[in-house]
């Protein structure tokens, strides 16, 4: 009973008063090597490519000496990679962007890579095993593209593609064609020079894609309004405060106001950025100082890790010359971000000097969580695995049934959270267990011998140390029609016959 008591205790808070989230996690085991990758890493993404429920690690370098490439890195068992295969490009290009996309719409993720040497967008089209083609198609995208984002912009059912090109400072718009193919390039301004990043988002909430684009000159991001046909109004810039290139944006409504922001850090800085933004595309910056005694930011990323409501910041930091340190910066209403938790330092190989290591979120595992995962600069690739606390994931509700009186019933629930309790309740009130009634605090609930009392909503309350879930089903159970009494001879009917027969069934002592 006592703790059934701290079970409801613990409901009543969390409903009551939801700042108790705020302050539980994010929960995080230590750093941990999951591979060596390639060297000089450019980007970092997690795909299930052969539909087997373990994401595998897509992951791009831009090194020299054959060290120029995306490799897949699969995962057979749970947290174990290998190495699946290798996609050769041309050595050492500044830059190394990709996408992994249904691009034909064939039920399969293809591969689609900028080649910056070629001008070009390269096609390696999915075998749906978790490796890729080398035979597909390529497309011309401009001069010295910088990155890339695949939408449908004019709603007619074919995405679309857009790439920045940074030598001509402007973005290509190839409108997409039958068959996932493309038509010739289009290229519509992007209001300053050097665009390293774009990316799409609606941010006036009038059902059309706007651009938000990084330029190196002057430093700052644009935002160009959508048409809603492929096309985009002028740009609006916003300054990057100390006017250095910004790294690792990414886009999130970080104030739960339902407009969109970017934030981002910068090639030097111990600092990172919040553009907030507003629905007429412009956007003013808050700058979040980082702990100094770290170094400088190397790789950022974003997640709700304490289940708030208000996007989380993390991000790899220099710790000396060979450590980059994993942090978490907890968000809060206004953007007031907490004290950062550290969640340890990560060996690398070398130095940590660069700036720009990718970070990003993901269930790595496949375990329900939003682990952290990223990259150093000689391509060791880690993990921060999301562990105990956060928001409790349903993995299975309770299925309505009906059953015969005498039959045996079991509800089941479940969780892939960690560090929960489960607690089965009846119309309301905690169940205790009995013969009759088993699995109380279990994820399966059983009832023995239902009867017409048995019917009634029965409700599992999932409960972790910083959440709780409740799911529930309906029992109905199904027994014969009783007939009136007084219809002594079941005829439907009461009238003096039934006396008749209740009469003579009495006289002859039935």
């Amino acid at each position: 009973m006592r703790t059934a008591h701290l079970h409801a205790a613990l409901l009543t808070a969390l409903a009551a008063a939801p700042a108790l989230l705020a302050d539980c996690g994010p929960f995080f085991l230590a750093p941990r090597v999951l591979y060596q990758g390639l060297s000089t890493p450019a980007d970092l993404q997690l795909h299930d490519l052969d539909g087997m429920d373990l994401p595998e690690i897509v992951y791009a370098s831009r090194g020299s000496f054959g060290n120029t490439g995306i490799a897949v890195f699969r995962q057979p068992s749970r947290g174990v990679f290998v190495q699946a295969q290798v996609i050769p490009l041309p050595e050492f290009p500044p830059i190394l962007r990709f996408l992994v996309e249904d691009l034909d719409l064939n039920g399969t993720l293809d591969l689609l890579a900028l080649d910056y040497a070629a001008g070009a967008l390269r096609v390696f089209p999915g075998d749906g095993a978790g490796t890729f083609s080398t035979n597909g198609p390529s497309y011309d995208v401009g001069p010295t593209p910088t990155a890339l984002v695949l939408r449908d912009l004019n709603n007619d059912g074919r995405r679309d593609l857009l790439v920045s090109n940074a030598s001509t400072s402007s973005v290509s718009v190839l409108m997409g064609a039958a068959g996932g193919g493309f038509f010739p390039r289009a290229t519509v301004p992007v209001g300053g020079s050097s665009p390293n990043w774009i990316g799409l988002t609606d941010i006036n909430a009038d059902g059309r894609d706007d651009l938000i684009a990084v330029v190196a000159t002057p430093a700052g991001i644009t935002c160009s309004l959508g048409n809603g046909n492929g096309t985009f109004q002028t740009p609006r810039f916003t300054a990057s405060p100390e006017n250095l290139t910004l790294i690792s944006p990414v886009i999130q409504d970080m104030t739960a106001d339902g407009v969109p922001d970017v934030v981002a850090h910068n090639s030097s800085s111990t600092k990172f950025f919040v553009f907030r933004g507003f629905s007429n595309g412009n956007f003013v910056v808050t700058t979040v100082n980082t702990d100094t005694s770290v170094g400088s930011i190397k790789g950022l990323a974003v997640g709700d890790f304490d289940a708030n409501g208000f996007p989380d910041v993390v991000l790899t930091a220099a710790r000396g010359d060979t450590l980059l340190e994993v942090m978490v910066y907890p968000n809060r209403p206004n953007l007031n971000f907490a004290p950062p938790i550290s969640f340890g330092s990560y060996g690398t190989n070398g130095s940590a000097s660069g700036s720009n290591f990718p970070v990003r979120v993901g269930d790595v595992n496949a375990d329900g969580a939003t682990d952290v995962f990223f990259s150093d600069r000689f391509g060791q690739i880690g993990m921060l695995e999301a562990t105990v606390g956060g928001p409790v994931l349903i993995g299975e509700r309770p299925q309505n049934q009906t059953v015969a009186p005498g039959a045996t019933v079991s509800f089941s629930a479940a969780s892939p959270s960690t560090g929960i309790t489960y607690r089965w309740f009846k119309n309301g009130q905690p169940l205790l267990e009995t013969a009759k009634v088993t699995g109380v605090e279990t994820s399966t609930l059983s009832i023995t011998d239902a009867q017409l009392g048995d019917a009634a909503v029965y409700e599992c309350r999932i409960i972790g140390p910083c959440d709780a879930k409740s799911v529930s089903a309906f029992l109905a159970v199904a027994g014969p029609i009783n007939p009136c009494p007084a219809d002594f001879d079941g005829d439907g009917f009461v009238d003096f016959f039934d006396l008749d027969a209740f009469i003579a069934a009495f006289e002859e002592g039935c």
